[in-house]
């Protein structure tokens, strides 16, 4: 017997209040900011400052990276095997966030040290899975339950959000570490996600649908409906699209855009450790700092910025300014030991980097196409973390050849190629709001709205 979808719900219904909406989406887009934030800045720095070498954070930052350029096969995982009965996306977000909260339990059971790299990268990698599994799944709801008009304002608060969670989990988690020991860091850490995951389950998305999977509910009509039950019409219409010559053209963009974060999270923990003697606590404190004031920016200035000189200039301008950045700091290693010069540094190249991503995220939306957009957007946000393990890896092998500027200088050259190819190629970044492009996208199946 099929619930009455006319049923109250508790006032829980996601489709059915903005204000909720927004709430459950800055909520979950937080969380996601606490396993990037733990491995790939406050535990580094802790190993950094037991003299790990760079190659053994390398390892670990890697496996941190390593799941977000796999987001693009997470999308299709969730658009092709959806638990109906609680709503499209709500079941791979719970189970996500259980992931995580489970990962973070373990990691405490298990107490690594600092020379334990390998199960160090393990815990980093499952963590890293979960959240982008919990990302996606996001990513798709917000799709799936926003109004147009509320898309713009959702998507600067969540992209603040991560960022401000990112960094309160570098502050948290590197000062419990310090102070308390790994186990009680590990157990802090699982905090927040698991109230998170029990707010997760008691919400729906649309009136009548199940809150667990032993509750009492039914499929939504419209889901059933829009819902591919094969993965060939599925892929076929995802990889048209992703084919189309505007959508390639912007693949180098997006390839280079994580490139040097993964450096800065390898290598500027060691260098502020062992060129300024900076302690953990001294080097996260900045980070969550750096990284707040970044997430404040994001809300209050960076889509401003990019809205007045426009996303190309935007991305050229930034690029080429960073790659001028980097090249500095690389000719004047005999400098690193002043605090104020690598402070400048971190400081100058996190609100490139970030006002670059703003710029980015508008010009990918734009060439998706309507019928696919979700599963394209996914690999697009994949292709755009590619860069960061190989940055690492750079970093890694730099440092342990024994000249460090050397990544400096590499990652110049591929930001100032990535700039003059924005300066000079406006179909990639432009020409696909043209009229004549918007007429040429198709209708993948199930791209009807579900009411």
């Amino acid at each position: 017997m099929e619930a009455d979808h006319d049923q109250p719900s508790l006032g829980m219904v996601l489709a059915e209040s903005s204000g909720l909406r927004l709430f459950t989406l800055v909520l979950f887009y937080f969380n996601q900011g606490i396993a990037p934030g733990i491995f790939l800045f406050a535990i580094p720095a802790w190993l950094a400052s037991h003299d790990v070498p760079t190659a053994g954070i390398a390892v670990v930052v890697s496996a941190a990276g390593l799941p977000w350029t796999l987001k693009f096969l997470l999308g299709f995982l969730i658009d092709r095997y959806p638990y109906l009965p609680m709503g499209r996306r709500r079941a791979w977000i719970i189970a996500a966030q259980g992931t995580l909260v489970a990962v973070m339990i373990a990691g405490a059971l298990a107490n690594p040290q600092p020379a334990e790299i390998v199960l160090l990268a393990g815990l980093a990698f499952l963590a890293n899975i979960a959240v982008n599994f919990q990302d996606v799944g996001i990513d798709a709801l917000a799709i799936d339950l926003m109004a147009e008009e509320e898309r713009t304002g959702a998507a600067a608060m969540m992209v603040g959000a991560q960022v401000i969670g990112l960094s309160i989990s570098v502050a948290t988690f590197g000062w419990a570490l310090e102070h308390a020991g790994t186990p009680a860091a590990m157990l802090a850490a699982a905090a927040v996600p698991l109230v998170t995951m029990i707010y997760g389950c008691v919400l729906v998305e649309r009136r009548g649908e199940r809150r667990l999977p032993w509750s009492k509910g039914t499929a939504h009509p419209g889901n059933r409906a829009i819902q591919v039950a094969a993965w060939r019409p599925l892929l076929r219409e995802t990889f048209r699209a992703l084919r189309g010559p505007f959508s390639l053209a912007f693949v180098p963009l997006l390839l280079v855009r994580s490139l040097p974060s993964g450096v800065h999270e390898t290598y500027l923990p060691a260098l502020f450790a062992r060129a300024a003697g900076w302690t953990l606590s001294d080097y996260t404190s900045l980070m969550a700092m750096l990284t707040t004031a970044s997430g404040a920016y994001c809300i209050l200035a960076g889509g401003r910025i990019v809205s007045l000189f426009g996303e190309r200039r935007v991305l050229a301008g930034c690029a080429a300014i960073l790659a001028v950045w980097a090249s500095l700091f690389a000719a004047l290693p005999s400098l690193w030991n002043q605090t104020s010069i690598l402070i400048g540094y971190a400081v100058v190249a996190e609100f490139l980097i970030m006002t670059f991503t703003i710029a980015l995220v508008p010009v990918a939306m734009r060439l998706c196409v309507p019928g696919a957009a979700a599963s394209q957007f996914v690999v697009y946000m994949g292709l755009s973390g590619v860069g960061r393990p190989f940055g690492a890896l750079l970093a890694g092998a730099a440092s342990g050849m024994g000249v460090p500027e050397v990544m400096f200088w590499v990652m110049s050259a591929c930001l100032a190629a990535a700039g003059f190819y924005a300066a000079i190629f406006k179909l990639a970044v432009e020409r696909a709001a043209q009229p004549e492009y918007r007429g040429a996208r198709f209708e993948a199946p199930g791209n009807n709205a579900v009411p």
